[in-house]
C-alpha cells in the first residue's frame, strides 16, 4: 500500500535526532485513527452521540506522531511524554479521552494501571467522565468492561482506568498512562508529590505513555512553567529528548491579540471545533471589558498571564460622570460602604443611591486623611489631597493622624437626609466606628475583604458602568483612585481590587468602598428582575 501523502509531512515535523534508532510506522498511527473515529462518540453538544471525527492536525500532530514512531529494537512507542499546550475549546480532553480509551484497548498491555489526574479530585474526573460517557454510547465497549463510579476495569488484560485525587500516598503504583488534566493548576506541593509518585512508577513499564494537557496560567514559578519552557527548548533544538513529543499552540508572548492570524496560530481548531463567529464573539467582549483581555489572552491566545491587570479605563469611568447632587437622589434608599485604612492613611465612605424600577445606580464617595500628611509632600507621596478638599471629596482632620471620630459624625449627618438601608464595613479599623452608628439604630454589616466575597460584585460593579447602568459624581479624588486600580485575578477566576506592590503613593480606598457598597445591596436585593416603570426626572 502506498503511503498517504500526510506521512512525509508527519515524519519531517516529528523526526528524531537519532534517525538510526526509530522508524515511522504510518500505519499503527491510522490503525489509532480508526478506532477512535469507528467507536468513539462525542459525548455532549449538538453533535452528541455521533461518531468522532478527527481534524487534520489533531491526527496529523498529536495521533499519528504519539502511536506511529517506534524503536527499531523492540518495535515498541518512542515516545513516553506528550505534552499539549493549547487554549481552551480546542476539545483537547475530548481528544485524550479517545486516546485514552485507544491506549486501553490497543496497547494490549498486561496489567495496565491508568489514572486520570488534575489538581483536584474533580477535575481528575472530567476526562474519565467523557471516556465513560463515550463507552456507555458504544454497546461493544461496555460489554467488555466494568464500569463503577471513578474507575472502570478490563478483565481480558486486567486493566484499569481510575480517577486519583491529586494528594499524596500515591507510591506503590505500576502506571502505565498518565491523563493530566491542567497543569498549569498544579501550584501546591502536594500537587507536585502526587505528579511525581505517579510519573515514577512508570519505569518498569515497557512503553508507558503520559498525556499532559494545560493552558496557561498565572504563576511561571509552576511545574507547569517549567515543562513549558522544556518543551520550547525542544521545538528550538536547545535540547533533545527523543522520547518527548512538544505540541505547543500559542499566539506568542509579544503578540497582536488583535490580529487574526494570531488567533489562527494559537487555535488550531479555529473555524472547525471553535466556530469563528463565537471567537469573535469573546474577542468582543475582551475589547468592551479591559479587566478581561488578560482572560481572553491566557484561554485563548495561550498567553502567560500577569496576575494583575487593568480595570475601568479613564474613559470608560468618565464616561459614566453625572451631574447629579445628593438632594436630587436623597428620596431613593441608599446603601453605603466604609472602608478604613489606618489613622495615617486615606479612609472613604462610599454612598450609592439606587433607583431600583429603574436600575439606576447613583454613586459618590467621600474620602478623609489628616491634615499632616495632606499638607506634606513627602508624608503625602506627591497627592494633591488639598486639591481633593477643595472640590469637595476629601475632608482633612487636624493633626498628624486621621480623626474616626470625625468620620463618624459625617456618616451620622449623612443619616439626617438620607435613607441608609446598611453600611457595609470592613473588619480592620472599623471597631470604633461600626458600635457607634449601631448606637444610632443605624444597620452596619461586615463585607469580608477575600477575593470569594470581593469577586463577584466587582465584577458586576464593571458591568453596571459599561452599560451605563451606574453614574457618580466624576470627583478628581475618584478618578485618580480608579487609576490606581489593578485587578489581581486568581486561578478559579475570583478577582479582587488591589494596587501594584510597592506603590505607597497609589490608593484603592475609594474604589473598595463603592463595590462594597454596590456588594451589600445586592446581597440585600439580588440581581435586576423588574424592567422600568419611570424616569427620575433631571437624572438622565
Amino acid at each position: 500500500m502506498k503511503a498517504p501523502a500526510w506521512v512525509k509531512r508527519v515524519e519531517e515535523a516529528t523526526a528524531p535526532a537519532n534517525k538510526e534508532k526509530y522508524f515511522f510506522d504510518w500505519k499503527e498511527g491510522v490503525r489509532r485513527v480508526n478506532f477512535i473515529e469507528g467507536v468513539c462518540r462525542y459525548p455532549e453538544g449538538s453533535k452528541a452521540g455521533q461518531l468522532i471525527q478527527l481534524e487534520d492536525w489533531q491526527k496529523e500532530q498529536i495521533i499519528y506522531p504519539t502511536f506511529g514512531w517506534k524503536k527499531k529494537s523492540d518495535g515498541l512507542r518512542r515516545f513516553r511524554k506528550v505534552f499539549i499546550f493549547i487554549p481552551r475549546k480546542n476539545a483537547k480532553t475530548t481528544l485524550i479521552a479517545c486516546v485514552g480509551l485507544s491506549v486501553l484497548f490497543q496497547d494490549k498491555e498486561a496489567g495496565a494501571q491508568m489514572f486520570c489526574l488534575g489538581s483536584v479530585k474533580e477535575q481528575s474526573a472530567i476526562i474519565y467522565r467523557i471516556m465513560r460517557q463515550m463507552i456507555e454510547a458504544q454497546p461493544e465497549l461496555l460489554e467488555m468492561l466494568n464500569v463503577k463510579a471513578s474507575e472502570f476495569q478490563y478483565p481480558d488484560t486486567n486493566s484499569f482506568v481510575k480517577v486519583l485525587a491529586n494528594s499524596p500516598g500515591k507510591h506503590g503504583l505500576n502506571a502505565h498512562a498518565v491523563f493530566v488534566d491542567e497543569l498549569h493548576e498544579f501550584l501546591l506541593p502536594r500537587h507536585v508529590e502526587a505528579y511525581e509518585a505517579i510519573v515514577t512508577s512508570m519505569i518498569s513499564r515497557s512503553q508507558p505513555i503520559e498525556f499532559l494537557m494545560t493552558t496557561a496560567g498565572y504563576d511561571t514559578n509552576s511545574i507547569c512553567y517549567d515543562e513549558y519552557l522544556f518543551a520550547k527548548d525542544l521545538i528550538s533544538g536547545k535540547i533533545v529528548d527523543d522520547t518527548y513529543l512538544p505540541l505547543v499552540f500559542e499566539a506568542g508572548h509579544n503578540a497582536d491579540w488583535h490580529d487574526k492570524d494570531v488567533w489562527q496560530r494559537a487555535n488550531p481548531g479555529l473555524g472547525g471545533i471553535i466556530p469563528r463567529e463565537n471567537f469573535e464573539h469573546e474577542y468582543e467582549k475582551a475589547c468592551q471589558r479591559p479587566s478581561t483581555i488578560n482572560t481572553f489572552k491566557r484561554l485563548h491566545l495561550n498567553m502567560w498571564a500577569n496576575a494583575l491587570e487593568s480595570w475601568i479605563v479613564d474613559r470608560v469611568w468618565m464616561e459614566a460622570k453625572s451631574d447629579f447632587v445628593p438632594e436630587d437622589v436623597a428620596h431613593l434608599p441608599c446603601w453605603c460602604g466604609l472602608d478604613l485604612a489606618s489613622v495615617h492613611d486615606l479612609n472613604a465612605f462610599a454612598t450609592l443611591w439606587v433607583d431600583i424600577p429603574n436600575w439606576k445606580f447613583y454613586l459618590k464617595v467621600h474620602h478623609f486623611v489628616n491634615e499632616e500628611k495632606a499638607r506634606s509632600h513627602t508624608a503625602g507621596r506627591g497627592v494633591d489631597y488639598l486639591s481633593f478638599e477643595d472640590e469637595g471629596s476629601c475632608t482633612l482632620t487636624e493633626g498628624n493622624v486621621t480623626d474616626h471620630k470625625s468620620i463618624e459624625k459625617h456618616i451620622m449627618k449623612f443619616s439626617e437626609t438620607n435613607d441608609i438601608r446598611t453600611v457595609a464595613y470592613d473588619r480592620a479599623h472599623s471597631t470604633y466606628i461600626v458600635s457607634g452608628l449601631i448606637e444610632k439604630d443605624i444597620q452596619c454589616e461586615e463585607f469580608a475583604q477575600s477575593a470569594m466575597h470581593m469577586s463577584y460584585p466587582t465584577k458586576q460593579f464593571e458591568i453596571e458602568i459599561n452599560n451605563g447602568n451606574m453614574v457618580h459624581d466624576g470627583s478628581d479624588c475618584m478618578r485618580w483612585e480608579m487609576g490606581c486600580v489593578v485587578i489581581k485575578r486568581y486561578e478559579d477566576e475570583n478577582i479582587k481590587i488591589t494596587k501594584k506592590m510597592g506603590d505607597q503613593s497609589k490608593k484603592v480606598d475609594g474604589p473598595v468602598a463603592a463595590v462594597m457598597a454596590f456588594g451589600q445591596f445586592v446581597r440585600e436585593h439580588g440581581e435586576r428582575e423588574v424592567e422600568p416603570s419611570f424616569t427620575v426626572i433631571g437624572l438622565d
